[in-house]
């Protein structure tokens, strides 16, 4: 076990509550770390906060560029499900979709896409059936001891012996690699919060664990979907905290990231129009290039304006390998820069201190945003832009199962498309026309992105206020597990 602590000596005895924060992701440090909250906690909570080895010294590094103190760093062993956990954790999210008419599920398992094995297409299908037969809860319950009796929570025994937290904070509600904290801490009657990620996790990642004391989502859709989809969670139990790293959006830029600056940083003129290309997987949709080249040909030939640039943004899944040769084109660049190794996934490496302000300039100076069923849409409501989403895969005709255009019937997308804040393009055609009425009208449907950021986003009060309220008002004195 490695410790690194950052704290200053306290005289006193410490009568905060002491909260225990897992780490096992980059998403997590992004959401927990790089937004402010640990630096908030810090008034109100002692922390022990247990990173996987695999992002332990990255992490303490990046805590000592954000000047976090007061705060004990715990390297932890990366959670491996073996094969049978694996298993019970399909049982459970296959019989909650089907009970629940999860309509990604249904989609995801027709899909040829390659994002699943044949074989679990197949369990899939055999859930379905199952689904409806006398042996679905028995077959759920055995499930659940399967997945208890399969995950080791040996050094967290260890770790919760030494820390003795007040109360647990998990990172990500849906993700297994999260099971050996939880079920340590429901053994030992522990308050534990958890918060979903992301605003397609609830109906395609995973399920949630029952006894948490509290689950945080980002809005009342999401909200919604916990209640209707878990019956062991009350409505005070479900939170609206809204989007921790959306709150960078509305805060002043440091000088480095004004526009001139931002702007000569990516090789491209602060004097024209910018607008950004904000990639989805590039295994989900693997036509993005070709989509890209689409544009990047307008932009040539004069069919867009001669003073329009593109961002080309790509997803923390995707390496750079497969998009660098865009920056041979004239008024490209790419995020990430060309330091980084062409075949190394951003979601593996820690994210660098300005990473959250990095996503900001590159929205917020960008005049339109063009994505493909991606979270970028909401983060381009969050920064008043127009938003073009594409349906369309690039010179190969698809069926509409295999097709991206599938992605738009998800669970997640569909009251998000009912807003009408996005043009929705099937073509190169109306994608390069999309381009140029937005460049012309770029009001035209804000008051659409404003229904977007009231229901999406969760009002106007900062997330990690709304995020330490919560913490903060949890008494682990006299809450019992899941009250």
């Amino acid at each position: 076990m490695s410790e690194a602590t950052l704290r200053n000596t306290q005289s006193e005895p410490d009568h905060r509550t002491h909260l225990a924060i897992f780490l096992g992701t980059t998403w997590a440090i992004k959401n927990v770390v790089l937004t402010g909250l640990l630096k908030r906690l810090q008034v109100n909570f002692r922390q022990t906060v247990w990173v996987t080895n695999d992002l332990y010294e990255d992490t303490v590094r990046l805590a000592g560029d954000l000047d976090l103190q007061d705060i004990v760093w715990r390297e932890i062993p990366a959670s491996t499900p073996n094969r049978r956990h694996q298993i019970a954790c399909r049982i459970q999210k296959g019989i909650i979709y089907e009970r629940h008419k999860v309509g990604t599920e249904e989609i995801d398992r027709r899909s040829s896409r390659g994002r699943r094995s044949h074989l679990s297409r197949l369990a899939s299908l055999f859930l379905k059936v199952v689904m409806y037969s006398p042996f679905a809860t028995p077959l759920y319950n055995y499930a659940r001891r399967m997945r208890c009796s399969t995950t080791s929570s040996t050094f967290f025994s260890a770790e919760f012996e030494v820390d003795r937290p007040d109360l647990v904070l998990l990172t990500n509600a849906v993700d297994r690699r999260d099971d050996p904290v939880y079920y340590e801490a429901l053994e030992r009657g522990i308050p534990q919060v958890n918060f979903v990620p992301s605003w397609d996790n609830l109906t395609s990642k995973g399920i949630i664990h029952d006894g948490l004391s509290r689950v945080l989502v980002w809005n009342k859709v999401m909200k919604q979907e916990v209640l209707d989809m878990y019956d062991t969670y009350r409505d005070e139990q479900v939170v609206e905290v809204g989007i921790s790293r959306f709150d960078v959006y509305s805060q002043p830029f440091p000088a480095d990231f004004e526009r001139e600056p931002f702007m000569n940083g990516l090789g491209l003129d602060p004097s024209k129009r910018m607008m950004i290309f904000a990639n989805t997987g590039t295994q989900l949709y693997p036509a993005q290039p070709q989509v890209i080249g689409h544009i990047i040909e307008a932009m040539h030939n004069g069919t867009l304006p001669d003073d329009l640039q593109l961002l080309i943004r790509l997803h923390p899944h995707d390496v750079l390998a497969d998009y660098k040769h865009f920056r041979e084109e004239g008024k490209v660049a790419i995020w990430p820069s060309s330091d980084v190794p062409d075949n190394v996934k951003q979601s593996s490496v820690v994210p660098p201190a300005d990473d959250l302000w990095t996503l900001a300039a590159s929205l917020r100076h960008s005049c339109l945003c063009i994505n493909a069923a991606s979270t970028m849409a909401l983060d381009a409501a969050a920064c008043r832009i127009p938003i073009i989403s594409v349906a369309y895969d690039g010179d190969t005709e698809l069926s509409f199962i295999d097709s991206i255009k599938s992605a738009y019937d998800y669970n997640h997308q569909l009251p998000f498309l009912q807003l009408d804040a996005v043009d929705l393009v099937e073509s190169r055609e109306t994608l390069i026309a999309a381009i140029v009425d937005n460049l012309d009208n770029p009001g035209k449907r804000e008051d659409q992105r404003r229904a977007v950021r009231e229901l999406f986003l969760g009002g106007d009060v900062s997330a990690v206020t709304r995020f330490e309220d919560v913490l903060r008002d949890i008494s682990p004195a006299s809450m019992t597990r899941g009250a």
